[in-house]
């Protein structure tokens, strides 16, 4: 269950606005698993934000391969933002992610672990309109080049263990965490749009078809919980 994305060929996949996905309406814990080719290159893994509706994303920074979690207030200037210690161009599969407790911590999670964070903010953010991207950002930003799946969404904050349980292979569905699971989408690499399993019928709408792969990180099977 994984889709490779070419950033050349801009390939992403988009998910609509809601509520639920602004930190400024609630509390944010938002998770992925990527496999980067071993040549650092700054791209996004997750974003959502375009021109004055800017909010949230996780990239690698070029040259040196860390993870860098970054809110923003509308206008793109940074709200809060923590850069993790670890090189993950190795072209391995981790989970990497945020957690926004807005107005107070920004996290940013490096193989299922928080490796710093932000507790000074700048600014306040807004209840913004642009859609998420897996793989890229709305307004053309960043088209990611590597293996992505299994992208979470949930409308809380996940406590560390359970996100280490992620990492360490337990399915999202299986934490206990349903009722914030606002965003599911484990990228089968089968469907026109991609599925979303936290039943709130969010699907994704490919961009330029990024391909199945064979690689896959090491989740339990969704279908022990469907």
């Amino acid at each position: 269950m994984a889709r490779t994305f070419v950033s050349t060929s801009s390939m992403s996949i988009e998910f609509s606005d809601n509520n639920v996905f602004s930190p400024s309406v609630n509390d944010m814990t938002i998770l992925i698993w990527s496999k980067l080719p071993s040549t650092p290159a700054s791209q996004f893994l997750f974003a959502k934000g375009t021109t004055n509706q800017y909010e949230w994303g996780v990239n690698s920074l070029v040259t040196t391969g860390l993870m860098k979690a970054v809110v923003w207030i509308s206008n793109g200037a940074e709200h809060m933002a923590a850069t993790g210690t670890t090189d993950v161009s190795d072209d391995t599969w981790y989970l990497h992610g945020l957690k926004i407790d807005y107005l107070t911590r920004l996290d940013v999670y490096v193989k299922g672990v928080s490796e710093a964070n932000d507790t000074t903010t700048s600014g306040t953010m807004t209840n913004g309109t642009a859609p998420i991207r897996m793989a890229g950002r709305y307004d053309g930003a960043a088209y990611l080049d590597g293996d992505l799946a299994h992208f979470v969404v949930f409308n809380t904050l996940l406590s560390d263990n359970h996100i280490l349980a992620l990492q360490n292979g337990v399915n999202p569905i299986a934490i206990g965490y349903e009722s914030n699971l606002q965003l599911y989408c484990p990228t089968h690499g089968n469907d026109s749009p991609e599925p979303d399993y936290s039943g709130n019928n969010r699907t994704g709408t490919l961009n330029n078809t990024p391909t199945k792969t064979s690689s896959n990180p090491p989740v339990e099977l969704l279908e022990n919980y469907l």
